[in-house]
């Protein structure tokens, strides 16, 4: 009678398991880097959509809303710089694309949705 001892086996197959699972573990650092990034891109598309639907109403918010996104791009440069050359291009599309003329209705304005809600009636919106 002979045996087999599959305990050799087990642990390599376990032991490449294993390094499978590492290779795919990044460090806290990393991870906390990627966070803030996706933080502030999130803050930044925020102030973007914010800024472009008070520019198309001609609010005098709309200077103070574009400013703050302007920090926020920058803290996004100084500490991220090449994912920031990556999503300028980008931002600048979508920014373009965000605002409309005042007094022509846009459904993805939030502006001209929240207006369209509390005066049902009214027509395309000047300002809010």
């Amino acid at each position: 009678m002979t045996t087999i001892d599959h305990r050799t086996s087990d642990t390599r197959s376990a032991s490449a398991a294993q390094a499978e699972q590492l290779a795919e573990v990044i460090s806290l650092a990393d991870y906390k880097d990627r966070r803030r990034l996706e933080r502030l891109t999130s803050v930044r598309e925020h102030l973007a959509t914010t800024a472009a639907a008070q520019r198309s109403h001609g609010l005098e918010e709309a200077a103070e809303t574009f400013e703050l996104l302007l920090s926020v791009e920058s803290i996004i440069s100084q500490e991220f710089p090449l994912p920031y050359e990556h999503l300028l291009t980008d931002w600048a599309v979508q920014d373009s694309v965000a605002e409309h003329p005042v007094g022509e209705w846009m459904p993805d304005c939030t502006l001209c949705r929240t207006i369209s809600r509390t005066v049902p009636t009214a027509g395309p919106p000047d300002a809010a």
